[in-house]
């Protein structure tokens, strides 16, 4: 899943009231951090 996609169902779930908007700013935090070691990764694997 890409991370706008994350983006866009946190925000959906905080409009319908699943998460707080805390919840939120906190779970999108963790997705930047997490899409960030990926890209680090990726970068290291290619040749």
């Amino acid at each position: 899943m890409e991370k706008e996609e994350v983006k866009y169902y946190l925000i959906l779930s905080t409009d319908l009231k699943y998460i707080s908007e805390k919840e939120k700013i906190y779970l999108l935090d963790i997705a930047h951090e997490i899409g960030r070691l990926i890209n680090g990764l990726v970068r290291n694997l290619k040749p």
